[in-house]
């Protein structure tokens, strides 16, 4: 006996039938044109089973199946939830989705929604009896082709590896071969796919050089800029950074080894994103023909570097999303070219293309400003702006409640974990001990004695940091306290706290960094200008601050020369008594006050 079938049918007989078509292809490797070959499939196949009027929306894209949050499949499940389509066609589940709990997800929604779902590769047919069997068993086989095409994947790139494969970045320093190339053997073992460049040598024995001399790799960034050495394809800038320096001396490449597969792409089953974890066994081959220096040599120069910077792996952001940054980072602009302002070092923050080299994308605003500047002269001049706002009050002090909560619940979760690992530390101390008492010959009782000392001391040192630090906070336990003393709470909270700034950075969306130059010196200074948007209650406000501090005499420019213009028999040492400055103060100030006139300026700096 044949299953039933029921006939498709619009929904509203007087309009065609509406339609949603999906499509996907992968990776940017595949055809984009897949995606129309797959509609013009699923377009015969409802030609097998309607013959009427038709209104089609196709929705199709290049990304990963895994992923949920495709823009294409979002607007699909959205004009599902609407009720007014009548089918969903796709080639097979897996153009929709390749989790299997979104494959279902996307089944049932159109169930609810009265929609026809028509995987006609998969056989799958809600219109049909037994369609439930059909879905259990087109999920069952697109989940059991996963694993089975990543083993396979992962076994030929292992073998192509060990063949001379899968060189898939070349550093500066090495070249790809072309297969003819690699197959005559001539560059190196045969079908090897890349070579050394032997005239890169000196250059790179060069930084390390200077690495060891102490030197940054930003200033051996710009001596090889110099020096038109050109970094690799892989640049997108074509110009060699502090970082690119970095990263290839950190590289193995460089005496000769080769490493595959040195980290492990997990899968976030929940968003389809990655998580990338360090692989304890990379694949590992060692080709002599590759090295520009010694393993020694290669070794000497990462402890260098180790002593210079942390390694990547022990970085202190190492766990910190990337869009996680302490006030004023991710919130302050470049006025000139209106693009970010990043961290440099030492708390300093400049413009991102304000680098050296960067050719087309270089600006020309490379004034520097200190966090710590911002941070003490604006936020005190913001809280009358945050106070007229009881919106902005509310908001902060709501952060800032919770930030110390949070903090209060971390550190007491520390303290907890640190004084059980005391406890424990001193009971095998006391163990060791009597052991070693009995056996005081004993050296592996003595070195564990020494070890297990020296991680009892560090673990007390850590616990008596954590004690201390929550006392810093206990002043702030309630939210009157909080309001009380705001400005201590937010001078805090902007070294310390990822909340803070992105509440920050919701509240005020204009905030740029204005370069400002003297009348009477070419150097470039930072001012700050900080909109508040006006609101049906509240006009806009501008706060405006100079992140320095100015010369003596410019800051009493404009009150010497109103002064002078009021009592002009007052010499220059009784007008500097006036202000607690010198002679020498007040006839700069003067002359200053001269060169703003002659600019037609009433602001100390233009």
């Amino acid at each position: 006996m044949f299953p039933s079938v029921a006939p498709l049918v619009p929904k509203n007989p007087l309009e065609p039938l509406q339609v949603i078509m999906l499509g996907r292809i992968s990776t940017p490797h595949q055809d984009i044109d897949n995606i129309e070959a797959s509609y013009r499939g699923a377009e015969r196949h409802l030609d097998g089973i309607y013959q009427g009027a038709r209104h089609i929306k196709h929705l199709g894209e290049r990304g990963s199946g895994w992923k949920i949050n495709r823009s294409t499949i979002l607007e699909a499940l959205q004009e599902i939830s609407t009720g007014k389509w009548d089918l969903v066609i796709t080639e097979d589940l897996g153009r929709a989705y390749r989790n299997p709990e979104f494959q279902y997800h996307l089944a049932y929604r159109c169930l609810d929604n009265k929609t026809r779902l028509i995987c006609f590769g998969d056989g799958l047919d809600t219109g049909k009896d037994g369609w439930e069997i059909l879905l259990n068993a087109a999920v069952s086989r697109h989940s059991s082709m996963v694993p089975e095409t990543r083993r396979r994947v992962r076994r030929t790139a292992t073998y192509q590896f060990h063949q001379g494969g899968m060189v898939v970045k070349i550093r500066y320093g090495y070249r790809r071969l072309t297969a003819e190339e690699a197959a005559s053997g001539e560059h190196g073992p045969i079908g090897l796919r890349m070579a050394k460049i032997a005239e890169c040598t000196p250059f790179i024995h060069e930084m390390r050089n200077r690495v060891l001399r102490g030197e940054n790799y930003a200033p051996i960034a710009r001596w090889l800029n110099d020096l038109g050495v050109a970094p690799g394809n892989y640049a997108t800038t074509g110009q060699w950074s502090g970082s690119l320096v970095a990263d290839l001396l950190r590289d193995s490449i460089l005496q000769g080894e080769r490493v595959f597969r040195d980290e492990i792409y997990e899968l976030i089953f929940a968003t389809g994103e990655h998580r990338r974890e360090p692989n304890p066994n990379p694949e590992i081959e060692v080709i002599p023909a590759l090295a520009h220096m010694t393993a020694a040599e290669q070794q000497e120069l990462w402890e260098a570097m180790d002593r210079h910077s942390p390694p990547r792996g022990e970085h202190p952001r190492k766990g910190t999303a990337r869009k996680d940054s302490l006030w004023p980072g991710q919130h302050l602009r470049c006025s000139v070219c209106g693009d970010e302002v990043y961290w440099t070092y030492r708390g300093r923050l400049r413009c991102r293309h304000a680098q050296l080299d960067r050719g087309q994308h270089q600006c020309w605003n490379r004034v520097q400003v200190e966090a710590a500047q911002i941070r003490s002269q604006l936020l005190p001049k913001l809280l009358d702006v945050i106070r007229s706002r009881p919106e902005l009050l509310l908001r902060l002090v709501d952060v800032a409640d919770q930030e110390f909560r949070l903090h209060a619940a971390g550190a007491n979760r520390r303290c907890q974990r640190l004084a059980d690992k005391r406890q424990e530390l001193e009971t095998d101390l006391r163990s060791i001990t009597r052991l070693l008492i009995k056996s005081p010959e004993s050296n592996n009782l003595l070195e564990r004695h020494n070890l297990v000392e020296a991680e009892l001391l560090e673990v007390r040192r850590q616990l008596a940091c954590e004690e201390q630090q929550p006392a810093q906070e206990a002043q702030w336990a309630t939210r009157d306290q909080i309001e009380g003393d705001l400005e201590a709470v937010i001078l805090h909270l902007a070294a310390t706290s990822f909340a803070f700034s992105r509440t920050m950075r919701s509240m005020f969306a204009d905030f740029v960094l204005v370069p400002v130059q003297a009348f009477d010196t070419p150097q470039i200074r930072p001012r700050i200008k900080l909109t508040l948007a006006a609101t049906p209650n509240a006009e806009a406000v501008v706060v405006v601050i100079d992140a320095f501090q100015p010369p003596q005499h410019i800051r009493h420019a404009s009150d010497c020369r109103r002064l002078r213009d009021q009592r002009p028999e007052m010499t220059l040492v009784q007008i500097g008594a006036a202000f607690g400055i010198g002679k020498k103060a007040v006839s700069d100030a003067l002359k200053y006050a001269d060169l703003m006139e002659a600019a037609g300026s009433t602001d100390t700096y233009r």
